[in-house]
């Protein structure tokens, strides 16, 4: 991890975090050893959970560790009741403005 240019408290939070997942996900029945070396096997996971880690941190920064957005329909619809009402639709209004 520190290779990736990880800082140390980082590769280390990233290194348990890696093994926590690798052994969760019982990765080691996908090791084959005609495929190669387990060694490569184990670097090859590594950058997974590395692209996994990274997606996940670019989504909280957009808002997806945020609650969802409550919207108060019961409000809405006691403001929509009070607004005048006239029978002109959008597409009249644009009519009668010559549009």
């Amino acid at each position: 991890m520190r290779r990736k240019g990880y800082d140390t408290e980082s590769a280390r939070d990233l290194t348990q975090g890696f093994f926590t997942w690798f052994l969760e996900k019982d990765s080691f029945r996908a090791a084959r050893r005609e495929r190669g070396k387990f060694r490569y096997f184990l670097l090859e996971s590594m950058k997974h959970y590395l692209s996994n880690e990274h997606d996940r941190t670019q989504a909280a920064k957009r808002g997806g560790s945020n609650p969802p957005l409550s919207l108060d329909f019961e409000m809405g619809e006691g403001r929509y009741r009070i607004e005048p009402t006239h029978e002109m639709t959008p597409e009249r209004l644009l009519r009668s403005n010559g549009l």
